[in-house]
């Protein structure tokens, strides 16, 4: 049996992007670990971490995570995000 964990990563500017990305390459066995943010936001910050990572789409089976692999619940942001520069804009997404 696979289990889900969920997360949001809170301000798309600050650290929990990161975090989020940086916990998906360890390996979790029986665990799906399901994130609620904005793909283009978390490919952009793996790029700058110099981390692989794969975004599936959430579905209705959970699967468990391989190392490198995020399973993506889509959560727009109302504007591009600058790591480390807060968005009024984007308050909402938070």
């Amino acid at each position: 049996m696979t289990h889900r964990i969920a997360v949001t990563p809170g301000e798309p500017a600050g650290i929990g992007p990161d975090l989020c990305i940086q916990f998906a390459q360890r390996p979790l066995p029986d665990t799906e670990l399901v994130v609620f943010a904005d793909g283009a936001m978390l490919t952009e910050r793996a790029r700058c971490l110099g981390l692989p990572l794969d975004l599936v789409d959430y579905g209705a089976e959970a699967a468990p995570s391989a190392p490198g692999r995020l399973t993506l619940a889509q959560v727009d942001s109302a504007v591009p995000v600058t790591a480390g520069r807060l968005e009024p804009a984007n308050a909402g997404y938070v």
